[in-house]
């Protein structure tokens, strides 16, 4: 089974950002925006430069002036950007269906086939593969488990954030929607009459294009909602396939650590019967001959001792991740839950 690229997914899933927008059509596209707008970006550069030159403007206006065409630059670069992942929102309340329905249909096809996790790594190992070889394989396995795990773990705490994602994005709605308020209202104000023709220009300008990054916004944001729960589902396939797909290289990672064990042991009972050996072979012998022997079968006894201590050790490792894993999960869901109560309890106070 092939899973997807993880930061492919994730640039699916995680654009996050949104506005609603009452002057574009939902199928507007992203080029249009500059239609939209009062003033062009190549005009706001023309008269970046324009103030530069001026040598009959003092610097303290030259700052404002180009300060303000450069903010007005900014928001059309915001509402393009901001249109265009609107329409990746947009787009995703097709794409992610159909993506989630294929993942399922590689994992039902996974499950039924049912395939031992272990029957490759059969083939690599055999009763004569050397002590060196298998220790090299299990650090190749081992580092394939912590990166798939990691994917794992990455992709539920993106879960985590999407969860909270319509909280965030209400708030922000209603931000946006106050400042287009205020907007709206200092448009209609007449200008300073201290102003020059210029800088009523450039403050017209910084007014409309904020409020055309604002619409933009709101669009964009009003798409992440209506996209949300086909993004959600299609994370959640993700990590239902990357849960099955982990099983196997954890499989292998165990059985690798089992024969590892075993030949450890084996080779320290191997050594402890040598030594024994040659202890009793020193017998009799030169004291400092005798005295080696019995170094040496102590030292074969501690190695036994070690051996037997590392099987052990790796079998506590297993269950430590695994209750780590578990109260993590558990940790998440209480924190998920906190957060609903607390919502509920402020929506119920309003």
């Amino acid at each position: 089974m092939k899973p997807l690229s993880f930061p492919v997914l994730l640039t699916i899933l995680l654009t996050l950002f949104i506005p609603f927008n009452t002057a574009f059509p939902a199928d507007q596209p992203a080029g249009q925006v500059a239609s939209q707008a009062p003033v062009s970006a190549a005009v706001l550069r023309a008269k970046i430069k324009e103030v530069e030159a001026n040598v009959d403007l003092d610097e303290s206006t030259k700052g404002k002036l180009t300060n303000r065409y450069r903010t007005a630059l900014s928001n059309l670069e915001m509402a393009a950007s901001n249109q265009k992942t609107a329409e990746e929102f947009l787009k995703s309340r097709t794409t992610a269906p159909e993506q989630t329905r294929k993942i399922f249909e590689k994992l039902e096809q996974a499950k039924e086939s049912s395939k031992d996790p272990l029957s490759d790594l059969k083939l690599k190992i055999t009763k004569d593969t050397p002590l060196p070889e298998i220790e090299q394989l299990l650090h190749q396995e081992d580092a394939n488990f912590a990166a798939i795990l990691a994917k794992l773990s990455d992709a539920k705490e993106q879960l985590r954030i999407m969860l909270n994602r319509p909280a965030v994005v209400q708030k922000r709605l209603v931000e946006a929607k106050g400042r287009q308020a205020k907007i709206s209202d200092e448009i209609q104000m007449p200008a300073p009459k201290t102003e020059s023709p210029q800088e009523k220009e450039v403050r017209r300008w910084l007014l409309v294009t904020e409020e055309l990054a604002l619409r933009s916004e709101i669009k964009l944001l009003d798409n992440e909602l209506l996209s949300q729960p086909m993004r959600i589902d299609l994370l959640k396939a993700y990590i239902d396939q990357q849960t099955w797909g982990i099983k196997p290289v954890e499989a292998r990672v165990h059985k690798l650590q089992e024969k590892l064990g075993e030949l450890h042991i084996a080779q320290a009972k191997k050594t402890q019967v040598e030594t024994q050996v040659a202890q009793q072979l020193a017998k009799g012998k030169h004291a400092l001959v005798q005295g080696l022997a019995e170094k040496n079968a102590a030292l074969s006894e501690d190695i036994s001792f070690l051996a037997t201590h590392l099987e052990d050790l790796i079998n506590r490792k297993d269950d430590v991740l695994k209750e780590t894993e578990r109260l993590h999960d558990n940790y998440q869901i209480s924190k998920q839950r906190m957060e609903l109560v607390g919502m509920s309890q402020v929506s119920g106070r309003n």
